[in-house]
């Protein structure tokens, strides 16, 4: 049993890590093993292909889509979303449940493929997100020293036909944009494929009724400028190139509606807006930097047949020096002859290597150092953590500040916000205990609103900037 718990460690360590860890890091590790061909992931539905266009498929039916995969080599894990719905502010026409979603079918890698007695598939995931979300995630890989050929059925889904219209069967990609993240090949270093391709499908059970135009999907084109916008650009999206093909002589060119995704925090438009502009933010009014994923969906104006196009936008982070200070201490308010232990932090936010000095003051005798830092190293999204001992027998009883200002000391270099480098703590000295002093709400923002803010932005920062470098794939088909 404990060696059962181990394996299952590791493979959810080694399945999960890929897919969030950068492609070039784990690329040092083993190179993977090629396969002949392309590699290919498809949506494909029997007879239909990826184009499951059908009147026949009316409510009640059902119709069943199968996600393969083919050319990929050996691979041990898959980590795939797929989406059935254009937009969360449309009803996709098909349906399904969790039930319905399966691993267990002939021919399938997943499945029931003939495995060695100490191999067997894990299942580590399998969701299924409604209306108006419209996603599937499934997470699976083998548990064992084995792994499997790369060619064949991952997973199969039963779709159950709502209503009258057309949607997209859309494999998301991994963060960042990436494709090759979505399967990961074998032991020892579960590499993601390279070079993988996706080939979507499209549903439509609409007819024309006998009407000229009518049944037709729309065509979503549009293009962006400028084309390498940098942070805290004003990004503009054309979409005068849509049209309906029925109408496209029209003043309107047959659309009546169009809804832009931007693949950031931001919610979507959605209206008769041909021309949109955006800024890409990664949290309330911060710039955003890297890869976004933007998405229009238009609805033509006769039946309201959605179409999208999606295109990878890299808003290019420029050259960003951006130091921040945090401080905290062990306790803020003590009897006179306690020690008070100051811990403070320095974050480079920025996206360049920086030198930078730290001093630590506090009032008393004028300004008394508590600490002082030479000139030190701090990389893109880390930081320098820095810890003082406060000696308080010989202050007198009163409140103190204790202040933390690092310096960027970077050659030719200034700080993009130089507003956070100095940040304050207020200590109090009393001569008794008990009667903790509530401290105000403008020591309390003092105190407490960098370091916070500091702590939360850089977190995130480092997750999102870490694979900013990276080359994007190809657009999705």
């Amino acid at each position: 049993m404990r060696r059962r718990s181990i394996n299952v460690f590791l493979i959810m360590l080694f399945i999960l890590l890929p897919l969030i860890l950068s492609p070039s890091n784990l690329g040092r590790l083993v190179v993977h093993a090629p396969s002949t061909g392309q590699p290919t992931l498809a949506v494909v539905s029997g007879s239909y292909g990826n184009n499951i266009t059908d009147t026949s498929l009316t409510p009640s039916r059902t119709f069943r889509v199968d996600v393969t995969i083919a050319n990929a080599g050996r691979i041990t894990a898959i980590d795939i979303t797929l989406q059935y719905g254009m937009a969360t502010q449309l009803h996709s026409p098909i349906q399904t449940t969790k039930p319905q979603v399966t691993d267990q079918d002939s021919g399938q890698i997943f499945g029931t493929s003939t495995l060695p007695s100490n191999c067997q598939t894990v299942e580590l995931v399998r969701n299924v997100y409604t209306d108006p979300l419209d996603t599937i995630r499934i997470v699976m890989g083998m548990h064992g020293p084995c792994d499997l050929p790369g060619d064949g059925i991952l997973f199969s889904v039963v779709f159950n036909v709502v209503g009258i219209n057309a949607t997209s069967l859309e494999i998301q990609r991994a963060k960042d944009g990436r494709l090759q993240e979505l399967v990961i090949g074998p032991s020892p270093g579960f590499i993601p494929v390279q070079n993988l391709k996706v080939v979507n499908a499209y549903f439509l059970n609409q007819g024309d009724g006998g009407v000229l135009g009518k049944g037709v999907a729309p065509i979503a084109n549009f293009t962006s400028t400028p084309t390498k916008p940098k942070a805290e650009d004003i990004v503009k999206f054309n979409a005068t190139a849509s049209y309906d093909p029925g109408h496209a002589s029209a003043s309107d060119r047959g659309i009546a509606r169009y809804i832009w995704s931007w693949g950031d925090l931001s919610p979507a438009l959605s209206g008769d807006k041909i021309i949109e502009t955006h800024e890409f933010l990664i949290a309330g009014s911060v710039a955003g930097s890297g890869w976004f994923e933007v998405r229009l969906v238009v609805l033509d104006s006769d039946d309201g047949i959605p179409a999208k196009q999606t295109q990878l936008i890299f808003i290019d982070p420029g050259i960003k020096h951006d130091l921040a200070t945090g401080i905290n201490a062990d306790k803020t308010q003590v009897i006179q002859g306690d020690t008070i232990r100051v811990t403070v932090t320095v974050y480079n936010v920025g996206n360049r290597n920086e030198n930078a000095t730290l001093d630590v003051t506090y009032d008393y005798s004028g300004t008394t150092t508590l600490g002082h830092e030479p000139l030190f190293l701090v990389t893109p999204q880390h930081h320098q953590a820095f810890n003082y001992t406060l000696q308080t027998g010989n202050l007198p009883v009163r409140t103190y500040t204790v202040t933390a200002d690092a310096q960027l000391r970077t050659v030719n270099a200034t700080d993009a916000n130089s507003s956070d480098n100095k940040v304050t703590l207020v200590i109090i000295v009393d001569s008794k205990a008990g009667g903790n002093t509530q401290l105000s709400i403008t020591q309390i923002a003092a105190i407490g609103v960098v370091a916070l803010g500091v702590v939360g932005g850089a977190t995130f920062l480092v997750r999102r900037r870490r694979r900013m470098a990276e080359t994007a794939e190809d657009s999705l088909p």
